[in-house]
């Protein structure tokens, strides 16, 4: 046994003790994959505690190894939010053999997709997986800000988030445009043809003339969505329309924080006045996925302070979805990691931070440079790693 697997048994024995205190935390407002319900305990049996073990760190496969932990339980009620709390003691915290590992293999993974970053590039044909992300830059690069869409978006003179526009109602319909309805789309790509911003007059010209799929692409972030389709177009504008007033005065705020703009697009409240045990949107089809990736937008253009590292670490663990996939992949949380449980959000927190401040080593500065690297970005490309190995597009 490894001296890093027997520091967490011990952790997990020692924290056992306390288990009693443990509480569950109420279930936030994240949505989709990830977080598991936690290891199941046979009556009279062991709570099996999965930890993944790290092998060499220049090993090309994942090397996960499970170790079955035998725990004395019967002291300890049989209530599902103990048991939650149990198994998130089971982490690879502030383990540097845990987080080198990880980096390792999150370096590979970057450098892997950096020559797809060079315009005249052309994969080898042999490399089917290259090839297949390079043909889909949109939603399969690993470099947020490098995909064709997000070039053009945050070029044009006329996007969304020109300084211009941005604080009017055409802005804010158009920042809901983007994520809700056409990234991705031919619409958005088409050679520049069309602008970005298609007000709901233009958009019944062109719906006249093109299949629904030219203008909106129902599988833009992964499964097909079926809300994710034409109608929506004059819904964002009249809820754009409405919502102006308060956009402005937010934008305004010259103390303005990447949270405060979050929760701008948030509906707390109750039509009853009393608050909400798990927050809505304001717009419809945007939810926690297309409100996250709206604020990093807004602070790539330089609109919105950009978030900290450990706030991107809070986000990861509040949408529990590919970048938290990714983080269990990379060994930095349990298999059985389960978001609602206490000290979820500080776990994804610090090793998130870990693993930032370990690439930030292991990366050259003009790699950084080259796929503008930053905490927003390494979240992205936690959500592709966890996408390209479920496609078998990288073996760890």
């Amino acid at each position: 046994m490894s001296s890093h697997t027997f520091f967490l048994c011990n952790t997990i024995m020692d924290d056992r003790l306390s288990a009693e205190k443990c509480s569950s935390i109420p279930e936030g407002s994240s949505e989709g994959e990830g977080g598991g319900a936690g290891s199941k305990r046979k009556r009279g049996g062991p709570l099996e505690v999965l930890i993944p073990e790290p092998e060499d760190a220049y090993g090309k496969a994942p090397g996960l190894r499970f170790l079955q932990k035998f725990l004395n339980l019967e002291s300890v009620e049989n209530d599902v939010s103990q048991r939650r709390s149990l198994v998130n003691q089971a982490q690879v915290k502030e383990s540097s053999a845990a987080i080198l590992d990880a980096a390792v293999r999150m370096t590979d993974f970057l450098q892997r997709h950096l020559p797809l970053l060079d315009p005249s590039y052309t994969p080898p044909s042999s490399d089917r997986a290259l090839t297949r992300i390079h043909n889909d830059r949109n939603k399969l690069l690993p470099f947020r800000e490098k995909a064709p869409d997000r070039i053009r978006w945050r070029s044009d003179p006329e996007s969304p988030y020109s300084p211009a526009i941005l604080r009017t109602t055409l802005g804010l319909y158009g920042v809901l445009l983007h994520r809700a309805a056409t990234f991705n789309a031919p619409v958005a790509l088409a050679n520049n043809q069309h602008p970005l911003i298609i007000i709901p007059e233009d958009w019944k010209a062109l719906m006249a003339t093109r299949q629904s799929s030219y203008l909106v692409n129902r599988g833009a972030y992964g499964s097909a969505n079926k809300y994710r389709n034409v109608d929506l177009i004059p819904i964002l504008w009249q809820e754009a329309k409405d919502k102006t007033s308060e956009w402005v005065t937010l934008l305004s705020n010259t103390n303005i924080s990447f949270s405060d703009v979050f929760r701008f697009f948030l509906n707390t409240t109750r039509d009853d006045g009393h608050p909400r045990v798990k927050p809505i949107s304001k717009f419809t089809n945007a939810g926690m996925l297309t409100i996250w990736l709206i604020c990093g937008d807004l602070s790539y253009a330089q609109a919105i302070p950009a978030p900290t590292v450990r706030e991107v670490g809070k986000y990861i663990h509040l949408l529990n979805k590919g970048a938290l996939s990714g983080l269990k992949l990379l060994g930095l949380l349990p298999q059985t990691f389960d978001a609602r449980s206490e000290g979820a959000q500080k776990l994804c927190e610090d090793v998130f931070e870990a693993l930032f401040k370990r690439l930030q080593t292991s990366l050259s500065a003009s790699e950084q440079s080259s796929m503008l690297f930053d905490a927003v970005m390494l979240e992205h490309a936690l959500c592709k790693l966890s996408r390209h190995v479920r496609l078998k597009y990288f073996v760890m």
